[in-house]
């Protein structure tokens, strides 16, 4: 065994062992340990440590589809929800309180982001007012044996639906924020619409790029955003039926209401703090990495 796979080997052991940690789900660790998954580890590893050192209680999952993983830290009746991306930093996306969540979608560089989220978690949120909201995020080149054309950019449009609709809480609203995202490759004979190539970009290397115009930062909230809340009214269960951290269908039939899983499309709100998040991605977080 080689060193590099010895030290995934030893903090995949230590973290289940741990007594803190009640749940580490390891489904789709591949076999093989390159170097972007020997970093994504080194980036688990810190990560972790920060939470352990503060007694929080961890579960953890890899996600082996976006090659991300995802951590829920409980302190007390707080809980936060980690990120950890195959490229790019460590970042908290939110924190609940109860049934009460905020997001946050902040770089984690010592455990005092994480304290100063939950210590602003009850300031107000900034509020929507327009009915149509495009972001256009320039990625960079990317070499063109990835893709026909190799000028890619991200473009995120929400749009306010005045419809009669019920939320993935049960509520019945009549208007909303719908959320969609595309991906166009752009080249000196045109356009292409390049759709839905999430795993695609979420698995880019640094050696992938010609020229890398947005930071790695920046681009891995964007693709998690994206994952989290692309087409947020065609949600087939309810917050009663699913284990956010995995996943997991609970149960086919809500104990609260009898929803019956896909019974119908459901909403689920959009909060304000993400278009939030997305504005000021494309005002600051875009820079050429050289």
């Amino acid at each position: 065994m080689d060193l590099r796979k010895a030290y995934v080997y030893n903090v995949i052991k230590y973290l289940k062992c741990h007594p803190n940690v009640t749940e580490f789900d390891t489904k789709g660790i591949p076999p093989e340990i390159d170097s972007g998954f020997y970093n994504l580890i080194n980036k688990l590893n810190y990560t972790t440590k920060l939470l352990l050192n503060s007694n929080a209680n961890l579960r953890i999952r890899f996600n082996s589809k976006h090659l991300k993983f995802i951590i829920e830290a409980k302190f007390d009746n707080v809980i936060t929800i980690i990120i950890i991306p195959y490229s790019g930093s460590p970042f908290l996306r939110c924190v609940k309180i109860n049934d009460k969540t905020k997001y946050y979608y902040k770089v984690i560089t010592s455990f005092d982001t994480i304290s100063e989220a939950i210590n602003n978690f009850h300031q107000s949120s900034p509020k929507i007012t327009k009915n149509r909201l495009l972001y256009e995020y320039e990625l960079g080149t990317i070499k063109r044996h990835l893709l026909r054309k190799n000028h890619i950019y991200i473009k995120i449009e929400i749009i306010k639906t005045h419809v009669k609709q019920q939320t993935i809480d049960h509520r019945t609203i009549h208007s909303y924020y719908r959320l969609s995202a595309t991906v166009e490759s752009r080249d000196k004979n045109g356009t292409e619409l390049l759709g839905q190539i999430f795993s695609t970009l979420a698995k880019l290397t640094k050696e992938d790029w010609k020229k890398q115009v947005i930071s790695e930062d920046a681009l891995a909230i964007l693709l998690d955003i994206w994952d989290k809340w692309h087409l947020n009214d065609l949600t087939p269960y309810c917050i009663h039926q699913i284990d956010e951290l995995n996943d997991e269908l609970l149960t086919n039939v809500c104990p609260i209401t009898g929803y019956k899983y896909g019974h119908n499309w459901l909403v689920e709100e959009i909060p304000s703090e993400v278009i939030l998040t997305l504005e000021n991605l494309s005002k600051y977080n875009q820079k050429e990495v050289k």
